[in-house]
C-alpha cells in the first residue's frame, strides 16, 4: 500500500456502521454522533473490524488498537486507530486454500534470470539485428518442496512469474519477479495468515541477513470444486522496514541450500518464533548497520549465540566430561542428603541456601570459554577463510585460544556494567560469532560442511 493511497468505505463495529478512510496504517472512523463516542471509551485493541470499501471489496483490518487520545472524541470529529494489516476480499467468505508471496527478497533467494534461456551461443544478436530469448516453460524453473512446521506439513512451490507491459511509452518489455506460494491440506481462517506471513518473513531475514526485507504483495486463493485455485483477495502487513536492496551474491540462495535441506531449514527458522527461541537481535537492520559494532550489538550477538549454542548441545559438557558428570552428581547428592536429613522440603526456609546452591549445579555446564573453544574445534574449517581475512583487516595474531579467553572476558565485562573500548580481537570475535550462529542453524537443518562453508563466505 503506498503512503499516499487512501482507501474509503464503511466499517461495522458494535453492530453500527461508521464512515471510514484509511491512509498507509492510520485508520479513521468519521463523523461520530455523540451518543456512539461512548462505544470507543473500553476500547483497546480489536482483532478484527470488517467492513466494505467504496470499490465494493470486503476490507478486514486487522490487529486495531485504538490510543488513549483517540478515545476523546468531540462530537462529529473522528476516531483514530492504528492497523498492523489488512486483507481485501472479493466475497464475505474469509479463507483461503493457498497464500503466494512475491518481494524483492524473494527474487535474490530464486533469482530470476532462471526463467531465461540465451541459447546454446553466447552472442544472441543474428546478423539481421534482432534479439533472441527464450522464456523457459514453467516445469523447467519451478521447484517445490514440503516443510512440517508445528506439525503441518505445508506444500512451498517457487516459481518465476511475468508481467508483461503493453503500454506503448514503456521502455521495458516488463518485469520478471519470484513468487513463493504455500499450498495447505486445509482451509484456513483469514486469522491464520499473520503466522504465515511471518514465516516467510523470518526466513528472508535469515537468508538476507538482513531486517529490512519486505514482503510487496500477497495474495490469496481458494480451491474450487474444479480442484484449481482462484483468487479470492489480497494482504497487506505495514512494516517499518525500509532499505533493503537484493542481492543475490550476498543471499543464501536456493541452490546454495540445496533441494534436500530447503525444507528442513525453513521449518527450522520459521518454528523458532512460536518455539520462544527467535533472536534476530544478531541480524543488522541495513548494510549500513552490519558496518558498525558497539558494545550493545556486540553482547546482543554473543547472548544469541549462547542461546543458539546450548539449543544445539544441551548440557555438553555433562555428557562429554565423564569427570564432570561424576562430581556434578555426587554434589546434587549431596545436597539432596542435606535436605532429607532437615525433615524439611527443599522450599523450606531451613534449606534455601541448600536449594540455590543445587540450583547453581545444576545449570552449570559449558563455560564461556569453552563454547567458543569447542565451535573452534568443530567448525574452525568453515570459518578459517573468513577469519583469517577479519584477523589481517585488524592486524590481530591471537591464537583461537586467546580469542575465546578474550571472547568470555569480554562478554562478561559488558554484561556487568563495564564499557570498556572495543579493540581489533573484539571485532574479530564479534564476526566470528554471527558466523558461528549461522553455522548451528545450517548445522541443525542438515546441510553439509561444504554448502556451510561456501554460505559463510558468502554471506560475511
Amino acid at each position: 500500500m503506498k503512503s499516499d493511497h487512501i482507501i474509503y468505505g464503511k466499517l461495522e463495529l458494535n453492530e453500527k456502521i461508521y464512515p471510514f478512510f484509511m491512509q498507509g496504517q492510520r485508520a479513521t472512523i468519521i463523523q461520530i454522533p455523540i451518543e456512539d463516542i461512548k462505544d470507543f471509551y473500553c476500547l483497546d485493541e480489536v482483532d478484527r473490524i470488517v467492513g466494505v470499501t467504496n470499490s465494493n471489496k470486503i476490507i478486514a483490518l486487522m490487529n486495531c488498537r485504538f490510543s488513549n487520545s483517540s478515545k476523546i472524541a468531540l462530537p462529529y470529529a473522528g476516531i483514530v486507530f492504528s492497523v498492523a494489516w489488512y486483507v481485501e476480499y472479493d466475497t464475505e467468505d474469509l479463507y483461503f486454500d493457498k497464500v503466494c508471496f512475491t518481494s524483492s527478497a524473494l527474487n535474490a533467494f530464486f533469482p530470476t534470470i532462471k526463467a531465461i534461456d540465451l541459447g546454446t551461443h553466447n552472442e544472441p544478436f543474428n546478423t539481421d539485428g534482432s534479439y533472441e530469448i527464450r522464456i523457459r516453460p514453467e516445469k523447467e524453473t519451478m521447484r517445490e518442496f514440503t516443510s512440517t512446521i508445528n506439525g503441518e506439513s505445508v506444500a512451498f512451490k517457487l516459481g518465476i512469474a511475468w508481467a508483461v507491459s503493453q503500454r506503448l511509452e514503456d521502455s521495458q518489455i516488463g518485469k520478471k519477479y519470484c513468487e513463493c506460494s504455500l499450498t495447505f491440506d486445509s482451509t484456513k481462517e483469514i486469522d491464520s495468515l499473520s503466522e504465515y506471513y511471518l514465516w516467510l518473513y523470518d526466513f528472508l531475514v535469515f537468508i538476507t541477513f538482513r531486517q529490512c526485507v519486505v514482503v510487496d504483495k500477497i495474495i490469496l486463493l481458494k480451491k474450487n470444486d474444479k480442484g484449481s485455485y482462484k483468487k479470492v483477495g489480497s494482504a497487506y502487513f505495514f512494516s517499518r522496514h525500509q532499505g533493503y536492496e537484493a542481492k543475490t551474491i550476498k543471499t543464501i540462495t536456493y541452490d546454495d541450500v540445496g533441494k534436500e535441506c530447503i525444507g528442513r531449514l525453513f521449518a527450522n527458522v520459521a518454528m523458532r518464533r512460536n518455539d520462544n527461541r527467535l533472536n534476530t537481535l544478531y541480524v543488522p537492520e541495513t548494510d549500513e548497520q552490519n558496518r558498525t559494532v558497539d558494545a550493545v550489538r556486540w553482547l546482543s550477538v554473543a547472548l544469541a549465540f549462547e542461546g543458539e549454542f546450548n539449543a544445539h548441545y544441551p548440557n555438553y559438557k555433562y555428557q562429554a566430561d565423564e569427570n564432570f558428570r561424576s562430581a556434578k552428581e555426587k554434589l546434587i547428592t549431596t545436597i539432596d542428603e542435606q535436605i532429607k536429613l532437615s525433615g524439611k522440603s527443599k522450599n523450606n526456609k531451613v534449606n534455601s541456601g541448600y536449594k540455590r546452591f543445587r540450583h547453581l549445579i545444576d545449570t552449570t555446564d559449558t563455560t564461556l570459554e569453552e563454547k567458543f573453544n569447542l565451535m573452534f574445534e568443530q567448525h574452525g574449517a568453515v570459518v578459517q577463510n573468513v577469519q583469517k581475512r577479519y584477523m589481517q583487516a585488524n592486524q590481530i595474531t591471537d591464537t583461537n585460544q586467546q580469542l575465546a579467553s578474550r571472547w568470555a572476558e569480554f562478554r562478561n565485562s559488558i554484561a556487568h556494567g563495564s564499557l570498556e573500548p572495543i579493540d581489533g580481537r573484539d571485532i574479530v570475535n564479534y564476526a566470528l560469532t554471527k558466523m558461528f550462529i549461522y553455522i548451528l542453524v545450517l548445522e541443525a537443518s542438515g546441510i553439509d560442511r561444504a554448502r556451510q562453508q561456501a554460505i559463510i563466505e558468502k554471506i560475511f
